[in-house]
């Protein structure tokens, strides 16, 4: 009573009972036959009664699905795991053998087994000498043989062993204490080099502030060490490095079965290559080139590449995928020697997370090129183990054996600093290693993984001919296709010059029906002209789309300077154009073109200000003569009512008695004249044809009225004397 049992197995499930009791069956009659023994169990954790008879039993154990898990031999102490031949340890099983062959020994007595001393005696000293051996006692002897009648048809051996001791489960702290020690224990290992020291240094703090008054005492260093010793790897790793660290360094590695046939799978990775290459035709250094390869997952064969300059991007796939699907164009590669003939669209492509380019781009573009993309779980790369290590060659042996390399770590480099050679690899050439490592080496070198078992290996080209007549090859996809998802969109205007995009002009003869189009507007000064929308192609700038609204449909334009752009991708020109404007920053003196402009702008300011100050002085001259003209024409004089001076004509270097004539400017609003009442006008005197006018006498210059209340001289006179009867009031001095 109160051993414990498995039930069942994987296939429904094992479920943990424990044995209660045993009901006797029922016995026999005249009438019915005896009734078989019940034994009753209580299942784990939910207490449900299982009843199973003896021949149940026997059935199950049979099948392996009855199993003794815990046996409760002694009630006062803990039930204890019932071992298995598979579970003993090496002094274990020398034990069992040992006892194993006096109890065999024993059973073969002349008449059976007896529990006689003298009778096991010579048995047991015949063992001995055989195993040349000290001999046990009887006593000895005879429990061992009882185990074996009790355990022995179950377990085997495995009922001969010691019965295994247990540490003392009971722990010497309070149990406040001990979750205060796990709790420290987590925290110490929070830190990046958290020790057992660290962790009694945060258990004082603790107590200091539960138990000011000191009355605990606290664990020695030792044993903190032993409880920082308990804590399971996965946590240590969790707590100091992260969940993701710690699922990657204690998840367990399977296998995936390899598909049945060629194309069926592929899988795509990108790495950046530790090498610096530079441009064709300059020293304009690109950087460390990022590859994107896609392998068979059944062959091994690399079905195509595709090789960007920044981290991987939609392009950079598209261009990889469109130069798997295609056949390979080795033209430029007269060192290949066994060609490289790989093609066609597969089923289905296996990426991971790392790939930035994931998301609704790769989705869209799965949809268009039919086929299916599976994501594999972050943190795995097992699942594509093949993938990493082909990169790893690609790296070893191209990367690092061609000058310019950058080695694949900084501990590495620094150790062969003096030794690295500057980047004297250009794209070419080091496409050309690529290929040819790809096509003449790696094609045709056994790779493990590749054969019947996962340990065996294979040759890639091999299994490609051998596989590849089982598969029918679909149709391939429009190369537009690729221009259009992997192609960058922009809008132009369209002149009669053709169209520039980057520094880089476009023309073409289909532009005109374009430009003669009654709605084309080309745009002039602050007027926009029409916009069309263009793409092109990142990998290749040599040419761009148009799509023509008016006859619906797209117009391939040329890059008028092929020798530059042809073959040209977008990471290389934007390079070329910063290294070029860089250069010419350099080779100007930019402070010097500050100082000259800083000087000229001095020099216009100084001229400003000189012609400010003149027109300031004309100005004012200006407005003197208004106001004096103001203060003329709203002078009061007496009315001329003299009938002599009005028959005269005007005089008209003393025009008193007549106001003169307002002067505006002609560009002057009609809004500011001013208006007059009465206006004088000026008589005009009109000569006859052929006859010139009559001279009139002018009129005297002033009547005896006027002259009396003429004004007093001016003070300015020398005449002492007139000035001071003009001024009686005046004192003498």
């Amino acid at each position: 009573m109160g051993d414990i049992v498995s039930l069942g197995g994987a296939d429904d499930g094992v479920r943990l009972v424990e044995f209660e009791r045993a009901i006797p069956g029922r016995p026999a009659t005249s009438r019915r036959p005896a009734g078989p023994r019940i034994l009753r169990f209580s299942e784990i954790p939910s207490g449900a009664q299982v009843f199973l008879t003896d021949s149940e039993i026997a059935f199950l154990q049979k099948e392996g699905r009855f199993r003794f898990e815990l046996l409760n031999e002694d009630p006062d102490r803990p039930r204890r795991e019932r071992p298995t031949n598979l579970g003993l340890t090496e002094e274990e099983s020398r034990y069992a053998d040992c006892h194993l062959d006096y109890v065999v020994a024993c059973y073969g007595m002349p008449g059976g087994y007896k529990k006689s001393r003298p009778k096991l005696r010579p048995i047991i000293k015949e063992v001995a000498e055989r195993r040349g051996e000290k001999p046990p006692s009887p006593s000895t002897v005879m429990r061992q043989v009882e185990k074996w009648l009790v355990g022995g048809d179950v377990l085997g051996k495995a009922a001969l062993i010691r019965k295994r001791r247990y540490a003392n489960t009971q722990q010497p702290w309070a149990p406040k204490l001990l979750a205060a020690m796990r709790s420290c224990t987590y925290r110490a290992l929070l830190l990046p080099k958290g020790s057992a020291s660290d962790v009694l240094a945060l258990l004082r703090i603790w107590a200091d502030e539960n138990y000011p008054d000191g009355n605990v005492a606290l664990p020695s260093l030792r044993t903190m060490e032993r409880e920082l010793a308990k804590v399971d790897k996965y946590i240590k790793d969790y707590l100091r490095k992260g969940g993701g660290k710690a699922g990657r360094a204690n998840a367990a590695y399977y296998e995936r079965p390899l598909p049945a046939l060629p194309m069926e799978e592929v899988e795509v990775d990108h790495t950046t290559f530790d090498v610096q290459l530079i441009d064709d035709q300059s020293d304009i250094v690109f950087g460390r080139p990022d590859v994107i390869t896609i392998r068979c997952r059944r062959t091994g064969m690399v079905l195509g590449l595709g090789i960007g300059w920044e981290m991987p991007s939609f392009a950079s796939f598209i261009e990889a995928v469109r130069h798997a699907m295609y056949e390979k164009d080795l033209s430029a590669f007269p060192s290949v020697k066994t060609g490289w003939p790989c093609r066609g669209r597969w089923r289905r492509m296996f990426v991971d997370n790392a790939m930035h380019f994931l998301g609704v781009s790769i989705a869209h573009a799965a949809n268009e090129l039919r086929f299916e993309v599976v994501e594999l779980r972050p943190g795995e790369p097992w699942m594509k183990g093949a993938q990493e290590r082909l990169f790893g060659i690609l790296n070893s042996r191209v990367a690092h054996a061609v000058p310019g390399t950058t080695l694949s770590n900084t501990a590495e480099r620094r150790e062969h600093e003096e030794a690295l050679e500057p980047p004297a690899l250009t794209l070419r050439e080091f496409e050309a290693f690529l290929v040819t490592y790809i096509c003449d080496e790696h094609h045709w070198a056994p790779h493990t993984g590749l054969g019947p078992l996962r340990t065996l290996p294979d040759v890639p080209i091999r299994l490609w001919r051998q596989e590849i007549g089982k598969v029918k090859i679909r149709d391939l996809p429009h190369p537009d296709t690729f221009a259009s998802l992997a192609g960058d969109v922009d809008h132009r205007t369209v002149q009669h010059y053709g169209i520039d995009w980057d520094y880089i002009r476009y023309q073409s003869d289909e532009l005109i029906p374009i430009l003669t189009h009654p709605k084309h507007k080309p745009g002039k000064g602050k007027h926009k002209g029409t916009l069309y929308r263009v793409t092109r192609d990142p990998k290749d700038l040599s040419r761009i789309w148009v799509f023509d609204p008016y006859r619906k449909l797209s117009i391939e334009v040329p890059a008028v300077r092929q020798d530059y752009a042809a073959g040209l991708t977008q990471h290389q020109h934007a390079v070329i154009i910063a290294h070029h404007l860089r250069t010419v920053r350099q080779f100007v003196d930019i402070d010097g073109l500050l100082r000259t402009r800083g000087q000229m702008l001095v020099e216009i300011e100084r001229l400003r200000k000189r012609r400010n100050v003149q027109g300031i002085e004309r100005k004012l001259a200006r407005f003197l003569g208004q106001q004096k003209a103001k203060r003329i024409r709203s002078r009061v004089t007496p009315a001329n009512d003299s009938a002599t001076a009005s028959a005269e004509p005007l005089d008209i270097e003393d025009p008193s008695f007549v106001k003169a004539p307002e002067v505006r400017s002609p560009q002057a609003s009609n809004l500011n004249r001013r208006m007059r009442e009465n206006p004088e006008r000026v008589r005009q005197v009109e000569a006859e044809p052929g006859r010139p006018p009559k001279k009139i006498a002018r009129m005297p210059k002033k009547d005896a009225a006027q002259a009396a209340v003429k004004a007093p001289p001016s003070t300015s006179s020398s005449d002492l004397d007139a000035i001071r009867n003009t001024n009686s009031d005046w004192d003498d001095v």
